[in-house]
């Protein structure tokens, strides 16, 4: 008796933190956490991982395609390349 509601307690708790990965991977993609909602029915799971592998990322493609700079105004790039800001280049430190 113990022992089932063991596995079913770690089994939902498993569950919970696939989902929370799956809505987080996908907020930091540009698009809609409830999209994960799509792996509970497990064809349109499959679907929806297809479809997700091969449409534009808002975050990845950039700014120009709709999709936002996450870095705030004015920020170095990654890696402490050099800053851009109108015709002037400044090198940060």
């Amino acid at each position: 008796m113990i022992e089932g509601l063991f596995a079913g307690l770690l089994g939902l708790a498993l569950f919970a933190l696939a989902l929370w990965i799956g809505v987080r991977i996908l907020q930091k993609a540009g698009l809609s956490g409830w999209w994960a909602l799509l792996t509970l029915v497990p064809p349109l799971g499959v679907v929806g991982v297809w479809v997700f592998a091969f449409v534009r990322w808002p975050a990845v493609d950039g700014p120009e395609s709709g999709g936002g700079d996450r870095r705030a105004p004015g920020a170095p790039p990654p890696g402490g390349g050099p800053v851009i800001e109108g015709s002037v280049v400044r090198r940060d430190k």
